[in-house]
């Protein structure tokens, strides 16, 4: 009756592996709170396979704090190495109380976990480096170094120098993240050595010593996978050799980079983003370096024609990202596997010859300095985006570069899908006069999308409508997008089969490709928003359908009357 009324204990008469599934479930802060359930449940956290004291888990903890009374005694005790306490600010309080719980946690893991356990992984986030939380991070650090697979370590502050340098020797760890730090070596670095390391992260390092990171890359080259330099300064010259296993390269924002060297076969993702102001060089030492590149992004970086056109194929490249390349002129790119091709602001870039047989999309902007690129293509695009902009100034010469977009728009005759993009009408409305000296470029899209990224198109829709459909004379679908890229007008066309011999057209009659005025059967207007009041295209459509059908009543006349004489 007394164990009835009190109730029995039965949380902690759980079988383990129950527990175990709990603990699985829960967030670092509550699988610790589980220590106030009962004393079976006390260390029960400390047996999980993975531990994430992140920046999450320090938020729950300033959650905690700022809840607390401002008279609470957590709030008012002294803490180790802390100078006039009484005067202390909440933060600076905070942030201490939060390194107190974490070297209380450190010393409960080492009493209580087994001596060959390993953690799977180690996430720690420390909000301010004082010498007291330096000493803490050490500690977890040795642990880290003989226990652990996968180590995350951040904080927004540099430290302390050769504070983190320790953690270069583990013998375990195989993924790495160190984010906000500083690595500097004021002495020798013959310690470093990562044997089994396939992952490595720097983010935004306050400075990364150059010495520091070329004998880590001696040390793990047989074994390193994915190399991600993210921020920061130091490093001057990035020399990839003997790496035979990395696959994953990306290098981001690092100031001070000049040079990056390649030296090995199996990189398949390459990505190089603002580097030292568009100056920083990309140099392949091999002809084979790139062969097995899946994977390209290249963004505000100095690489040269060499780099693709002393490669014969690239096998495996299945896309293609070229940004900001100021020394790119001439391109050639072979691959029997490209299927995306984007390129933007390449201001040198005047020739792209192309050889892929799979392609499926491709997109190029050009802005107001650049010229029209000559495109030689042995592919047929599916989908195509173009962000054209006419040039200015007084050297424009408007004849010649209407042939250059005309014989650019060509190679995407075929495409399915064709999105053009300008701020100007006069990319698009070609003068009349300099219409019967081109041919319609577009003659297969079947989907043609227009988008005027500045003013409304309220007034000049109709213009619009008739330039894209000299350079599309039969499309099925024509979609009017005003900046917001939401369709604002959709027109949806139906042709005849055939045409008459008698049917005539005089914009179109020297063009081997017949007039959309002379075949079309019917069309659909779809108002989505924004041009409901423009009636002009309605009333230009319904003028040519009756004209047409005029048209091939009276021819269907004279036929009938000369087969009769």
């Amino acid at each position: 009756m007394e164990e009835t009324s009190r109730g029995k204990d039965r949380i902690s008469e759980l079988p383990n592996d129950i527990k175990q599934h709990i603990m699985s479930s829960l967030c670092m802060r509550d699988a610790v709170a589980t220590s106030y359930l009962s004393p079976v449940w006390r260390y029960t956290w400390v047996t999980l396979p993975s531990f994430s004291f992140g920046f999450s888990f320090f938020e729950h903890f300033c959650n905690y704090f700022d809840n607390l009374p401002p008279n609470h005694p957590k709030k008012l005790q002294p803490f180790y190495n802390s100078n006039n306490n009484n005067h202390d600010s909440d933060e600076t309080i905070k942030h201490l109380m939060y390194v107190q719980l974490l070297h209380q946690l450190l010393q409960i893991y080492i009493k209580k976990r087994q001596p060959l356990d390993v953690l799977d992984n180690l996430t720690l986030f420390v909000p301010n480096m004082t010498v007291y939380a330096c000493d803490v991070v050490s500690q977890w650090f040795s642990v880290a170094k003989h226990n652990v697979n996968k180590f995350n370590f951040s904080t927004p502050e540099g430290g302390v120098r050769n504070r983190f340098n320790g953690i270069l020797e583990s013998k375990t760890i195989t993924k790495l993240w160190l984010q906000g730090c500083s690595l500097i070596s004021e002495t020798e670095v013959y310690y470093i050595n990562l044997p089994c390391l396939k992952q490595l992260n720097f983010i935004c390092l306050h400075y990364l010593d150059q010495k520091i990171l070329d004998i880590l890359l001696c040390k793990c080259g047989g074994t390193l996978e994915k190399l991600q330099l993210l921020g920061g300064e130091g490093v001057r010259v990035l020399r990839l050799s003997g790496l035979s296993k990395l696959k994953d390269l990306e290098v981001m924002h690092i100031h001070d980079l000049n040079r990056v060297e390649i030296d090995t076969t199996a990189l398949e993702y390459l990505t190089l983003i603002k580097l030292k102001m568009n100056k920083c060089k990309l140099r392949v030492t091999s002809n084979y370096s790139c062969n097995n590149l899946v994977e390209l992004f290249i963004n505000g970086c100095a690489i040269s024609d060499d780099f693709f056109n002393n490669v014969a194929e690239f096998p495996r490249l299945k896309a293609v990202t070229l940004l900001d390349c100021p020394k790119l002129k001439c391109i050639k790119i072979t691959s029997r596997c490209l299927t995306r091709l984007d390129i933007e602001d390449c201001p040198n870039l005047s020739q792209i010859e192309l050889n892929a047989s799979k392609m499926d999309f491709f997109r190029y902007y050009t802005t107001l300095n650049h010229n029209i690129i000559t495109l030689l293509s042995k592919c047929q695009f599916v989908r195509t985006s173009l962000i054209l902009q006419r040039p200015r100034g007084a050297l424009f010469n408007p004849i010649l570069w209407y042939s250059k977009l005309v014989a650019f728009l060509a190679n995407f005759s075929q495409s399915t899908h064709l999105d053009i993009e300008t701020n100007s009408k006069k990319v698009v409305i070609i003068p009349q006069e300099l219409r019967e000296r081109f041919c319609p470029p577009l003659s297969g899209v079947q989907n043609l999308t227009f988008i005027l990224a500045t003013s409304s198109m309220v007034h000049d829709v109709l213009n619009y409508a008739d330039a894209l459909l000299w350079f599309s004379p039969h499309p099925k679908t024509i979609s009017f997008c005003e900046e917001d890229l939401e369709p604002a007008l959709s027109l949806e066309l139906q042709y005849e089969d055939r045409m008459t011999e008698l049917e005539s057209c005089v914009c179109c009659r020297a063009h081997p490709t017949s007039c959309w005025r002379r075949v079309l059967k019917d069309f659909k207007i779809v108002y989505h928003r924004g041009l409901a009041n423009c009636d002009s295209i309605r009333k230009l459509l319904e003028h040519e359908l009756k004209k047409r059908k005029a048209t091939a009543t009276a021819g269907e006349l004279y036929y009938l009357t000369t087969l009769n004489t």
